[in-house]
């Protein structure tokens, strides 16, 4: 049984290693944004290996006190990674933060990840 458990465990820790969600700044990132201001983001997303662009499908973006005014499709960029490219908007939020959210939720892989940006206030 302890056998089994360690098992399983070792391979839900091995696709976590290979399963990964990470945001870059093109442009560079600030400290805080102001309300209007736009900025370019960039999600590669680290999947299995046999996921494929229409997979892809699955791998959602929500954002809160951000508009996204553009965005590329996702893009196969190597084996298992993908990317895409997102202009956001900065609009007001009770919070004082914008938040944008990357989820990809299949049988096999559960990905998640948040970015936050402070808003300015005057």
């Amino acid at each position: 049984m302890k056998t089994s458990v360690l098992a399983f465990l070792m391979f839900c820790a091995a696709l976590n290693l290979q399963a990964q969600i990470s945001v870059s700044y093109p442009d560079g990132k600030k400290q805080a944004y102001a309300l209007g201001e736009t900025l370019h983001v960039r999600v590669l997303l680290k999947s299995l290996p046999e996921t494929c662009l229409d997979g892809m499908k699955q791998s959602k973006v929500f954002a809160s006190a951000l508009n996204i005014k553009d965005q590329t499709p996702w893009k196969l960029i190597s084996k298992g990674q993908f990317q895409k490219d997102l202009t956001l908007e900065i609009i007001p939020s009770k919070k004082k933060t914008a938040r944008l959210t990357i989820l990809r939720k299949v049988d096999k892989e559960n990905l998640f990840h948040q970015e936050t940006f402070p808003i300015l206030t005057n």
